[in-house]
């Protein structure tokens, strides 16, 4: 049987977002524990360059937060491919910080 495919957000990793911005596309969290600043930062430093680069992009992580579209432009693909990279990236953050 095909496994369905979950959407997921930063609300799904393991710290709470508190509020989201009228742009819909960056979170305002509580500041996490030292020690859990350093398992994010390991875990996205862990993903592919790729992935690594949308959901810095995408969630303000090197400034402002950016559209799937403006992504899309920035690497050369479309920005289903940039929401499809974001969900993979945030499976796979998911996973390495709920070990």
């Amino acid at each position: 049987m095909p496994r369905k495919h979950q959407m997921l957000s930063l609300s799904d990793l393991p710290f709470e977002p508190m509020a989201k911005d009228s742009t819909a596309t960056a979170w305002t969290m509580r500041m996490p524990a030292p020690a859990e600043s350093d398992q994010v930062r390991l875990a996205v430093d862990s993903l592919s360059q790729r992935e690594r680069e949308v959901i810095q992009r995408r969630f303000g992580l090197r400034g402002d937060p950016e559209t799937l579209d403006a992504i899309g432009c920035a690497l050369g693909c479309s920005r289903e491919r940039i929401r499809q990279l974001q969900q993979s990236a945030l499976r796979n953050l998911k996973r390495r910080l709920t070990r």
